[in-house]
């Protein structure tokens, strides 16, 4: 799925596709549609194939095959004499001695996961050279002054940091009770490293699951996920995902759209989208995807819109063509 850029150029490599999800959308803020690979082969490939260099790219660390440190040492090694590309890591481990590493292995600066707003704010600062207007980021574009830091901001940037994190577990939640059958070849279809990430994200939603009574469940799963017991993590996951999302849900309730106002937005969106995807228009199926992450939609409403999303990454337009097609089914029957 090919994403049209607008500003500053910038690639976001990740395997996971709600994590491309995730950096995307706060991408979007500072006007950046970033280019989009899911591998690091992927990502080297962009880099040498791409006529305009890009100016930013934010690598995850773990990643099967070839992880972030290759790729960033491949990119470094084909440059030879070209201008560097700023490489930010993004990884899940934030010891302070990774740090090092990182910036010893060809990066330039890193992230810890879920993002934070403000820190994301000062890696792009640091590293988007200004050529003019178009191409500034969020907090130096004279028409996207630096947001004030209020108490309000601040519970924003909490409230987005949980909002990641749920979406992370989402996509654990999906991945993992996947193919009943296959419970048995869990290591090698997930990877050592797929469990980790999973245990470091549990750790990160333990003040979340202790608000919603469930952090005997987390600790549970943390500990699964430490072992790749898979089949106990299918035990606890969907309903521990379930009551941690309506735990957020019910703190947001007022901001939350009533059911008739979700229902018109999506009966207004999905079937403009699903006319682009028949089309074959990519671009505007494009444009329909990130004007529905921008609304502001419930548990409901935001789930239908991360399996549009994986769908149309993946190009797998049957797939995201029959989600639409359900939702129109059951809107009917309610």
């Amino acid at each position: 799925m090919s994403f049209q850029k607008s500003g500053a150029k910038v690639l976001v490599v990740d395997d996971l596709p709600t994590n491309l999800l995730v950096i995307r959308n706060l991408l979007a803020s500072y006007g950046f549609e970033p280019d989009t690979a899911a591998s690091g082969e992927e990502a080297l490939e962009l880099v040498k194939s791409t006529e305009r260099p890009y100016e930013l790219i934010f690598m995850d660390h773990l990643m099967p095959e070839m992880d972030g440190i290759e790729t960033a040492q491949a990119i470094r090694a084909w440059e030879n004499g070209r201008k560097p590309i700023p490489i930010i890591a993004l990884t899940a481990d934030p010891l302070p001695e990774q740090k090092k590493i990182f910036l010893e292995q060809g990066f330039q600066d890193f992230l810890t996961k879920p993002i934070n707003p403000e820190l994301l704010d000062e890696v792009i600062k640091r590293h988007i050279q200004a050529s003019g207007p178009d191409t500034l980021g969020r907090a130096d574009r004279p028409d996207r002054p630096d947001r004030p830091d209020r108490p309000d901001r601040q519970l924003h940037i909490a409230a987005e940091m949980e909002v990641q994190r749920l979406d992370l577990l989402n996509h654990y939640r999906n991945s993992f009770t996947a193919d009943e059958d296959q419970i048995v070849d869990c290591p090698s279809r997930f990877g050592i490293e797929y469990f980790e990430r999973f245990s470091v994200l549990l750790e990160s939603l333990e003040p979340m699951a202790i608000a919603a009574g469930v952090q005997e469940e987390a600790s549970l799963l943390k500990e699964a996920g430490k072992r790749q017991n898979l089949q106990e993590i299918r035990n606890i996951l969907p309903v521990f995902y379930t009551t941690l999302r309506k735990h957020q849900d019910s703190g947001r309730e007022s901001g939350k759209p009533e059911r008739g106002q979700e229902q018109k937005i999506l009966g207004e969106l999905l079937p403009r989208l699903k006319k682009h995807i028949l089309a074959g228009d990519t671009k505007a199926a494009d444009k329909i995807i990130k004007e529905l992450g921008t609304t502001n939609l419930g548990a409901d409403g935001r789930e239908l819109y991360f399996q549009l999303y994986d769908s149309l990454l993946d190009e797998d337009t049957e797939k995201a063509v029959g989600v639409i097609q359900l939702w129109e089914n059951q809107d009917e029957v309610s």
